[in-house]
């Protein structure tokens, strides 16, 4: 096995060991980064960590190719844009895959990470999930975004000074969604 991560035939990161390409992509990004596996590194920086069940992470919905939250931010692919759904009418916030190009709305993405991730975070995970998602809606100027916005600088100032536990305030979040 080791032969093959040192050949590009298999991916390094030792919680993946994927066969390269993994799910047999044939995109530029897998086709020409020798080593790269979509499945578990970033389009931008080519880097893969062990977190999981975070929005530190945005997967494209079109291609699943994974990109950090942070990396897309500091390249500009965190932008409003048209809505996804409907193709016209108010923007909202989207992702811009490097990989295939395409957009992927991040309200929804947010909501099911928080839904299905948010209830076994401790208080200082939550705070760094809190935190990603203030940096993504930081430009919003669609009203769902910029409510979510304020909600998350609202929240991480009552988790910091303690007038909120790290468990109402989950529910708190989980509120704006609907």
């Amino acid at each position: 096995m080791l032969i093959e991560v040192f050949l590009y035939k298999r991916c390094r990161n030792i919680a993946c060991r994927n066969l390269l390409p993994a799910d047999d992509c044939s995109c530029d990004t897998c086709t020409n980064n020798n080593g790269f596996c979509n499945l578990c590194m970033c389009v931008i920086c080519s880097k893969f960590d062990f977190e999981v069940n975070t929005c530190r992470w945005i997967g494209c919905d079109l291609c699943s190719h994974w990109t950090h939250t942070d990396c897309a931010i500091r390249e500009q692919l965190i932008c409003m844009g048209p809505s996804v759904k409907s193709g016209s009418g108010p923007s909202e916030m989207v992702f811009r895959c490097q990989a295939c190009n395409r957009t992927s709305e991040l309200l929804g993405w947010v909501k099911d990470v928080f839904q299905h991730c948010a209830p076994s975070w401790d208080g200082e995970a939550l705070m760094r999930e809190l935190d990603f998602v203030s940096r993504i809606f930081h430009g919003s100027k669609d009203q769902r975004g910029m409510k979510l916005f304020w909600k998350c600088d609202d929240l991480k100032e009552k988790l910091k000074s303690r007038k909120m536990e790290s468990k109402a305030a989950c529910r708190a979040i989980l509120l704006v969604f609907q």
